[in-house]
């Protein structure tokens, strides 16, 4: 666009009536025509330039009024952008957070066990009462120190002496301990004579180690050590069910209970077979290292059953364990529960499994 330019007197003298003659010798039209020159010359041609002028400064005024439009559509695009990139980094950040949760759990859990299984084997790690002289290596010992360092020879075999048939008389036979070795209960009899143990059907278990800064065990996610309310969780699956008061709390001895409540943990219906009459056994250590454990049957879907167990002294508390399967919404459920009456019980372990 070329610059305007201003009309100066030099050029409104040249082409005004002040150039004609005084006197006009042409035709009317040609007389006439020397009024109109000065717009016809001069003003017509700058104005129309400035007409020019302003029409291309609207012009262009438009277009940069339409970037702008373009440029607020861009930056609303991208805001809106910067929100989805900010709840999709929320998402993967909380996403992570649960996938190290889950790491964390499995790791606590397999700690535990590798603990735990070392225990039984051999003692010497501090997580279980009387470890030192109820597990696999005391007992191998034992046996050992029984037999006098072991068997050379027997009925004419020497080397290693394996049992056949004929080496014992019925009447031999019929003089072993009737009583089990005097074992206290045939659980441990059959432990002791390597019949195996039972697969718990409970979760989480074992509760000895659990308190702040006591370790890893039992697994406890959530980092809660006391609950006092119905449906609140302690450890990974177990909680308040029935709560009229008290609390759970997580100790290093074990999960201590105190007031009136039912505290446990609901089992998956796969684990037990849908059979009429299954034993199953139930069983508590407590923190004085009292085993209390008893045998029910369960019946056919829809009926409960229930199984209590009183203290050897009858005078504390009263343990109650029930396994209740209940038919709902064609789902079986099934429960768990040490149940408290303004009572206090301190419990290292439970156990439930198939038989009696």
């Amino acid at each position: 666009m070329s610059e305007l330019q201003k009309i100066t007197t030099e050029q409104m003298d040249a082409v005004g009536v002040v150039s004609a003659p005084d006197v006009l010798s042409g035709t009317p039209s040609e007389n006439k025509s020397i009024f109109d020159k000065m717009v016809r010359q001069l003003i017509a041609p700058a104005y129309n330039q400035a007409v020019d002028a302003i029409n291309s400064i609207e012009q262009t005024e438009t277009g940069i009024q339409a970037a702008e439009a373009e440029r607020v559509q861009a930056e609303t695009e991208r805001q809106k952008a910067e929100v989805e990139r900010a709840r999709a980094e929320a998402e993967r950040a909380e996403a992570e957070a649960n996938r190290e949760e889950a790491v964390t759990g499995y790791v606590q859990q397999a700690t535990h066990s590798a603990a735990l299984a070392e225990s039984w084997a051999v003692g010497g790690t501090g997580i279980r009462i009387g470890e030192d002289t109820n597990n696999a290596k005391y007992w191998a010992q034992q046996a050992q120190h029984a037999a006098g360092g072991g068997v050379t020879s027997f009925a004419n075999r020497s080397g290693v002496v394996v049992p056949q048939a004929g080496d014992y008389t019925a009447e031999m036979v019929e003089a072993a301990d009737r009583q089990l070795s005097n074992l206290d209960t045939p659980q441990t009899a059959l432990y002791h004579l390597g019949a195996g143990v039972r697969p718990n059907l409970l979760d989480n278990p074992y509760f000895v180690g659990g308190g702040t800064g006591w370790g890893v065990l039992p697994v406890n996610q959530r980092q809660v050590f006391s609950v006092g309310k119905a449906q609140q969780f302690l450890i990974d699956g177990w909680k308040i069910y029935r709560y009229v008061s008290g609390t759970a709390e997580l100790k290093q001895s074990g999960i201590v209970l105190t007031g009136n409540f039912d505290f446990g943990i609901t089992l998956e219906t796969s684990r037990i077979p849908p059979i009429a009459g299954l034993p199953v056994t139930i069983s508590a250590l407590l923190e004085d290292n009292r085993l209390i454990s008893a045998t029910g049957v369960l019946k056919n879907a829809g009926s409960p059953e229930s199984i209590s167990v009183r203290n050897v002294n009858n005078d504390d508390f009263v343990v109650n364990y029930t396994y209740t399967r209940l038919w709902q919404s064609g789902k079986d459920l099934l429960y768990f529960q040490l149940l408290t009456d303004q009572s206090k019980i301190a419990v290292n372990a439970v156990k439930m499994e198939i038989g009696d």
